[in-house]
């Protein structure tokens, strides 16, 4: 098999790099992410990597710094987080 030629790797990145912009300008402005809102996602990651092994029987608040998450079971078993009220 022979390797593919110049102009096709660089038609190739053209097209990446085209498609990639074309991404970013139709992504609407709501679908970025704060600050605020990253450290609300490490927050729910933190409580699931620490409950991660401990079956929800019933539903659970917890806190974690300042913010208070719900915890309940889903129907697959696992456990669901949802961030009730974030800290200030």
């Amino acid at each position: 098999m022979k390797p593919p030629s110049l102009p096709c790797i660089a038609a190739a990145v053209l097209l990446s790099v085209a498609s990639g912009f074309a991404v970013k300008a139709c992504s609407s402005p709501e679908l970025v992410e704060t600050a605020g809102e990253k450290s609300e996602w490490s927050m729910l990651q933190a409580i699931e990597l620490q409950a991660r092994d401990e079956a929800l029987g019933e539903p659970a608040v917890r806190k974690i710094f300042d913010a208070e998450v719900l915890g309940v079971s889903g129907a697959s078993g696992k456990n669901i987080w949802i961030l009730l009220k974030a800290s200030p």
